[in-house]
């Protein structure tokens, strides 16, 4: 057990010392025990009045067909809404390890992941004595791609340079196509409902259009954009979508058209529809419309299959001389 403490004297005088000065705080009134703890004072939180600074605002964005679908029945494009993202203009895409590509006084370069070699030839003229009417135009240079990123989809990828002139004279169906494109680099609209402006002619119509930008190549300038075309109510997918560029070289001689498919994860693989779809499809067409050009246009780029700044690039490159 501990030690118990031993009381001396000095102890005792102290306990009544203690004791002696209770009994005259009892008598003065005085409060018993410790001072009340005081309660600290919230402070003041000093805010700011200036409005939270506004975020940058981002880029928006924006051949001939092998098969088509058997419907002769062409929705009128000029009754499409327009796509939600604003058109806007691209600087020049910089890119490393790339191939090139010459012919017949055009050049470009590419990115080795679109297609193993992209070639160059020239197209023979079709007349209304060996091609339908759609088909008619003069003899124009060609870049098929080879080994191209995607297979199996509606429409080749295909780069066409047609002498102005020329495809007017053969085809005169060209020629408000041709003048609808010379307005359009002039006013760059912002907010365009109805069909844009696509050569060669298909018989087909533009279903949608969406991620429309405007590009400049090294002599020349044009849009660029997604699109479907068709001949019925089909939705949008990736069987049938395509990138296309069409523009114009500086002097107005050539028309150029560039036409590659192109793959989203947001859209079905292909445009095969139940008959109770396709019902409840057609008799909402607009909304759906409406509802995947925004969707698309706010995809970003390298969503894309191919990655849609390797195709900008390559528009980009174009050299038509």
């Amino acid at each position: 057990m501990p030690k118990q403490p031993t009381f001396r004297i000095g102890s005792i005088r102290l306990g009544l010392g203690i004791a002696t000065l209770l009994l005259v705080m009892l008598a003065c009134n005085l409060p018993l025990g410790s001072a009340p703890t005081q309660t600290a004072q919230p402070q003041a939180v000093q805010t700011s009045t200036q409005p939270p600074a506004a975020p940058d605002a981002s880029e928006i964005p924006q051949p001939a067909a092998t098969v088509l679908p058997t419907s002769t029945v062409l929705p009128t494009a000029t009754a499409l809404p327009s796509a939600t993202a604003q058109p806007t203009s691209l600087p020049p895409t910089t890119t490393t390890n790339v191939l090139s590509a010459q012919y017949n006084g055009v050049s470009l370069s590419y990115d080795p992941s679109l297609a193993s070699q992209v070639v160059g030839k020239t197209v023979p003229p079709v007349t209304d004595q060996n091609g339908a009417p759609w088909e008619i135009a003069p003899q124009f240079v060609q870049f098929d791609f080879n080994g191209y990123l995607l297979s199996g989809t509606l429409n080749q990828p295909a780069l066409m340079i047609y002498p102005v002139d020329a495809y007017k004279t053969a085809n005169d169906s060209v020629i408000p196509i041709v003048t609808d494109l010379q307005d359009l680099l002039k006013t760059r609209p912002s907010n365009r409902t109805q069909a844009l402006p696509f050569l060669p002619t298909w018989n087909a119509a533009e279903i949608f259009h969406s991620n429309v930008v405007y590009l400049k190549f090294k002599n020349g300038e044009g849009g660029r954009y997604l699109t479907e075309f068709g001949q019925s109510f089909f939705p949008i997918n990736n069987h049938m979508l395509i990138y296309t560029f069409q523009g114009l070289t500086q002097d107005g001689k050539y028309y150029i058209s560039l036409v590659l498919p192109v793959n989203n994860p947001t859209l079905p693989a292909n445009e095969k529809l139940s008959d109770s779809d396709y019902a409840a499809l057609s008799a909402n067409f607009a909304n759906y419309i409406n509802d995947t050009q925004a969707k698309l246009s706010s995809q970003p780029s390298s969503s894309f299959k191919p990655d849609l700044s390797l195709l900008d690039a390559l528009v980009q490159s174009l050299l038509v001389q």
